[in-house]
């Protein structure tokens, strides 16, 4: 869904604005087993329009240093479709690049560009590995096609991936704060206080501290929003599986009151107590029909 008006995910408020770039510096610098430290050396690339259900869906930049473009999602469900969205971003992404440093692709010299990386940070209730390869190729019927994008999906609930978390402190609280508000969703009745209990155990854990508390009332807001879309998404979802079993339910009866006409209709004529063109008759259908 393409929207103007979208919302952030707070996924995207930490690692998405050039006042953080120091958070996205170091998830490049965990992902890649590198040290930059100079924040110069990361561009973030933007795709304005690649919104998804209201959401500004992607993290992407640039890295001077190694000539690296990456791209990065969160995800609260499994959704094995992410190459597709990645081939979509990845031709903005590089429509832009191109602009930018005013690339002729349609001249007889080879153009360079940096080299793509996609990565899928899930953090979810579904119990899923902690590495999986999400291939566009997996999704063509047969393996003769000339596509491929691969997204890495990396697990980042708590136990998962450790090492990796360990090495980016803000991926690290990230982490460690929704996996909190899953736990006070057990305990609370809403929400909203499951929120506001993660928010105030964080900061006094020192766990995002310093975001948390200096914009707290934006953060539970994006946050309380996200959570609340993604409880009606599931809602839909949940109803649409009970309408199909229902609606499944009703042809099945109607298919088997059908089936039973036709089976006594046969036994009647079968014993002659009606004449098959009867049976015809009743049934609507030709003595033909009847006969096969």
């Amino acid at each position: 869904m393409i929207q103007k008006n979208y919302k952030d995910k707070l996924f995207n408020y930490m690692f998405g604005r050039e006042e953080r770039k120091d958070y996205l510096l170091s998830l490049y610098n965990a992902l890649n087993d590198k040290e930059y430290t100079n924040l110069d050396d990361l561009t973030i690339y933007t795709i304005e329009d690649a919104i998804y259900i209201g959401y500004k869906n992607d993290v992407s930049c640039l890295v001077a240093s190694d000539e690296v473009l990456s791209l990065y999602e969160q995800q609260s469900t499994y959704n094995p479709n992410m190459p597709i969205r990645g081939i979509f971003y990845f031709s903005e992404l590089y429509q832009k690049y191109i602009k930018t440093n005013k690339l002729n692709m349609y001249g007889s010299s080879l153009i360079k560009l940096p080299t793509p990386e996609y990565y899928v940070f899930y953090i979810g209730k579904k119990n899923v590995p902690e590495r999986v390869e999400l291939k566009l190729s997996d999704m063509f019927n047969d393996d003769t096609g000339v596509l491929e994008c691969t997204a890495t999906m990396i697990n980042i609930n708590i136990g998962n991936n450790v090492k990796l978390i360990q090495k980016c402190k803000p991926l690290h609280d990230y982490s460690t704060f929704i996996n909190r508000v899953y736990h006070y969703q057990e305990i609370y009745d809403t929400i909203e206080e499951a929120i506001d209990k993660a928010v105030n155990s964080c900061i006094k854990d020192g766990i995002l501290s310093d975001l948390l508390s200096a914009h707290k009332a934006e953060v539970s807001k994006m946050l309380l929003t996200e959570f609340n879309e993604e409880e009606y998404i599931d809602m839909v979802k949940a109803e649409g599986i009970e309408i199909g079993k229902t609606e499944g339910i009703e042809i099945g009866k109607t298919e088997g009151v059908e089936i039973g006409k036709k089976k006594m209709i046969l036994e009647l004529i079968s014993d002659g107590i009606i004449t098959p063109e009867q049976g015809a008759e009743r049934l609507g259908v030709s003595l033909e029909e009847l006969n096969k």
